[in-house]
């Protein structure tokens, strides 16, 4: 199943629909919408959320303030990863933050018995104020 490219207030996301799972590109597009707008997070979960059901003909069962915290806790600690690697570090060291900065290339967001994980970004999806 290919990519498709979805705007988001001006950015084209690239993101993949599988059965209870959203693929998002971590790439430009999505890093300027969020560096340029405060809510852009929650836009473009709201819109993904949107094409999943045109491309699948059923909702994805997680929030979109789940979705949306997710899309930040894998865009911002990759940016941190690629500064860290700016500095000489041992080789261990490396390979560690390179295979850390890969897995946040491709933003696997699942509902919750497709992702292990879930429950964090559900958990903190509950603490954060409803827009």
């Amino acid at each position: 199943m290919s990519y498709h490219k979805i705007e988001v207030r001006g950015y084209s996301l690239e993101v993949k629909f599988t059965n209870g799972v959203v693929h998002i590109k971590n790439g430009s597009q999505l890093q300027s919408l969020l560096a340029g707008d405060s809510h852009g997070s929650y836009k473009a979960a709201e819109t993904i959320k949107d094409m999943y059901v045109r491309q699948t003909k059923k909702p994805l069962n997680i929030s979109t303030m789940s979705l949306a915290i997710e899309i930040l806790g894998h865009v911002y600690p990759g940016k941190i990863i690629e500064f860290i690697n700016q500095i000489p570090l041992p080789n261990g060291i490396k390979r560690f933050l390179d295979t850390m900065l890969d897995r946040a290339n491709i933003i696997d967001c699942g509902e919750r018995e497709k992702d292990s994980n879930r429950w964090v970004w559900d958990s903190l999806a509950h603490v954060i104020p409803a827009r």
